[in-house]
């Protein structure tokens, strides 16, 4: 396997653990942004997903064992990382598709979970112990996340990349999840 280096750091990124941010969140500022959330073992949850018999764009940038899934902006980066980390996974794309994968795939742990919460909180605490956020300030928050999702692959973006086969499955998958999982709890 080809491994590619990431030019996070040498592009003014810097980095913090998820666990790190639960404890110190404070060390990101409330300002304009750009993120990414790398995973450790984010190999294991694209192969599981077919994802790369279905990409046709770059591979996904890595930073030793993580690798970029997900790219995003916000006004107020500490708010909108916490809600990816921390939040429910309806405010958050990004935990959505893992939640979509992990209920057609098993793509995350090997059991299935009946339960919407058993699955939130197992997931909460994977992104807590393995994944790693690289986050920059910048003021021009859509032009730059833009183009790190057009380098870097950031597989699991649904807005920003390119169609492909990969997108639209996860598209697929979104929608299968909402409608199955989180629509009978409001009927």
């Amino acid at each position: 396997m080809t491994v590619f280096t990431t030019p996070f750091v040498a592009e003014g990124f810097k980095l913090i653990t998820a666990s790190l941010f639960a404890r110190y969140p404070n060390r990101v500022p409330e300002a304009p942004g750009v993120y990414a959330i790398l995973v450790q073992g984010g190999d294991h949850i694209l192969d599981r997903s077919n994802y790369n018999g279905l990409r046709p764009g770059p591979p996904p940038w890595r930073l030793a064992s993580y690798v970029h899934l997900y790219t995003g902006e916000s006004y107020d980066l500490r708010w909108r990382i916490r809600e990816h980390l921390d939040g429910c996974s309806v405010a958050s794309g990004f935990k959505l598709s893992l939640m979509a994968l992990q209920y057609e795939y098993n793509a995350i742990w090997p059991d299935s979970d009946e339960l919407i919460g058993q699955m939130h909180s197992k997931l909460g605490q994977f992104l807590r112990t393995n994944a790693l956020v690289a986050y920059k300030r910048t003021e021009c928050i859509q032009d730059v996340e833009a183009d790190l999702i057009r380098r870097s692959g950031s597989p699991l973006n649904d807005r920003g990349r390119k169609r492909d086969d990969f997108s639209r499955t996860l598209s697929k998958l979104r929608t299968k999840f909402r409608r199955e999982k989180f629509n009978p709890i409001f009927l």
